[in-house]
């Protein structure tokens, strides 16, 4: 159980996060309080309104960050943008085109290659 808290707490890396997350919980409480207890039909709905609000409450206030602060949103792609970055750098890098030939060469055995002209009748 610790380990998943851990995971769960790295996973929140931006508010976006946090705020889907604090969406999901109180969501989820008050959906298992509304179907196990025993509301009369006025008090589920009065409680699905509670739900919807919250739903509202929360995109409104991810667009006012996203219109006031627009940088913690971004923090994560940018993140995300610059690992992609620097993987196809290295993917590109003689080093790695050298571990690949090289690699190819001891696996791969010569006679299950298929010659380019072969396929070709």
């Amino acid at each position: 159980m610790g380990n998943t808290r851990a995971g769960l707490l790295e996973a929140i890396t931006n508010p976006l996060g946090f705020f889907g997350l604090t969406m999901l919980i109180i969501e989820g409480i008050l959906g298992l309080v509304v179907g196990t207890s025993k509301m009369s039909g006025d008090q589920q709905f009065c409680a699905f309104l509670i739900l919807v609000g919250l739903c509202v409450v929360v995109i409104a206030l991810v667009t006012v960050m996203a219109i006031v602060w627009p940088r913690s949103l971004l923090a994560k792609v940018t993140s995300d943008l610059d690992q992609g970055r620097s993987a196809a750098q290295f993917l590109r890098s003689p080093a790695f085109k050298d571990f690949v030939v090289s690699y190819v060469a001891e696996t791969v055995k010569p006679d299950v290659l298929i010659k380019p002209d072969a396929g070709r009748e």
